[in-house]
């Protein structure tokens, strides 16, 4: 698991301040977290798909 604020240029980059898309004229700190306790858990779901489903989709076809 990758956690990033970011992905720029893949994604425009967020400034965290609020402010209109592409408007944004101040910059804030994100502070990215993964909790591991009971009273905050965290959690990541992974959606596996079937080898059926990864060969056709690798292949362009669809089933």
């Amino acid at each position: 698991m990758v956690c990033a604020g970011s992905n720029f240029p893949k994604y425009d980059v967020n400034p965290n301040s609020g402010e209109p898309e592409g408007q944004a004229r101040f910059k804030r700190t994100a502070n990215n977290r993964v909790h591991l306790s009971a009273r905050y858990p965290s959690h990541l779901t992974l959606n596996v798909l079937p080898a059926q489903s990864v060969d056709n989709a690798s292949s362009g076809t669809n089933t």
